[in-house]
């Protein structure tokens, strides 16, 4: 069975800080008009609520940075500080890979990318590692002269990171800005991609970051950040700017024809049907709480993981809730369009399965995928 290859980025702060930190860039923007769109309110509080119910319940971290499964029984969850896997459908989770540097001082998990037949790509502050066993073993790590802040790869030779860079390594009125790399030799060498009239958003945005990326077999590609989303047509050789709504994304995604890109404290996911040319908002059903993941399965029918579960069969319209007895922890959509999720229960997690786009879930037992 075939997963599609996703990617995660991740950022050293836990993901309720992440909202002090909007606050703090806003603040050192070095006189440019912040044209970024914003709406944090209270959510912070919801937040905190759902992540402590799930450290109650669940001995995982309990705001993962990513979660992944590459069959029924394979599953890899990680935050900034670990990873753990388990091998029989989350009934059992060991802890396989905790970095740190030379002296042994613990150091940061900072991107993930995630391949067929259970290939993961795994950056650090200093290092990238690979595993060819949905992360059971690890190889030797290749160090980078610079810091990640996510990673995607298409194939076990062609990757993608983007990176901050500071200070004199920008020519514009910000301090802080965005950069992408690319590697066409599995890691080793790195160079700079080209990113049109990027002085232009310095001044701008004053101070911005980019948080995720993925590039297509086509050579299409989208990286999302503070007030960005860029697209490329070639491999990422050259990146331009889109003209999504300037909100603070984290995450990007792509399934079939349609693209999704998920803004930190806004009421809205920003989808696009014609591969980042074009983006419009769709209202979230809960605006007391952020989303946690977004799954679509084609232009209708979508998952929402928020404070519940929610799906959508028209393009979100409209929102109905599957079920709250479970914290549902990550949907993945497999090549069948069934889906799989991974829940939390009881002190204990399992997987269900459900072939009517999330309209009702049963035991993974039931299935034959």
């Amino acid at each position: 069975m075939l997963f599609m290859n996703t990617t995660v980025s991740f950022q050293l702060l836990r993901f309720t800080c992440f909202f002090w930190s909007v606050f703090a860039f806003a603040a050192c923007s070095y006189n440019a008009m912040d044209l970024r769109v914003v709406n944090l309110s209270d959510k912070s509080e919801m937040a905190d609520s759902v992540s402590s119910q799930v450290q109650k319940e669940f001995p995982l971290p309990s705001e993962p940075h990513f979660v992944k499964a590459f069959d029924e029984n394979r599953w890899i969850i990680g935050n900034h500080e670990s990873v753990w896997i388990t091998q029989d459908a989350g009934q059992t989770w060991s802890k396989t890979f905790t970095p740190s540097n030379s002296d042994g001082k613990p150091i940061n998990v900072r991107g993930a990318s995630f391949g067929p037949n259970g290939r993961v790509f795994l950056a650090t502050d200093t290092s990238l590692i690979k595993s060819y066993d949905a992360g059971l073993t690890w190889g030797d790590e290749i160090v980078l002269n610079f810091q990640p802040d996510a990673i995607y790869f298409l194939d076990d030779y062609s990757g993608w990171a983007v990176v901050t860079e500071f200070g004199d390594n920008i020519r514009s009125r910000s301090w802080r800005s965005g950069a992408i790399f690319r590697t066409q030799d599995g890691g080793f060498t790195w160079n700079s991609c080209k990113i049109l009239d990027r002085e232009k958003l310095g001044a701008k945005l004053g101070n911005w970051w980019l948080s995720d990326l993925l590039v297509l077999a086509s050579g299409r590609g989208l990286a999302v950040g503070d007030g960005v989303i860029l697209s490329t047509e070639d491999f990422g050789d050259t990146w331009k700017l889109t003209s999504a709504t300037p909100y603070k994304y984290l995450k990007v995604n792509f399934r079939n024809d349609v693209a999704w890109a998920l803004p930190v404290g806004n009421d809205v996911i920003s989808i696009s049907n014609d591969n980042g040319a074009s983006w419009k908002d769709i209202k979230v059903p809960d605006n007391r709480a952020d989303v946690l993941f977004a799954e679509f399965i084609d232009r209708k029918h979508a998952v929402l993981g928020m404070n519940r579960l929610f799906l959508t069969h028209d393009g979100g319209k409209h929102w109905t809730v599957s079920d709250s007895a479970y914290y549902t922890f990550h949907v993945e959509v497999l090549e069948s369009k069934a889906l799989l999720r991974l829940v939390i229960i009881d002190e204990k997690s399992f997987a269900e399965v459900s072939i009517d786009k999330g309209r009702t879930w049963k035991p993974l037992s039931e299935y034959k995928l």
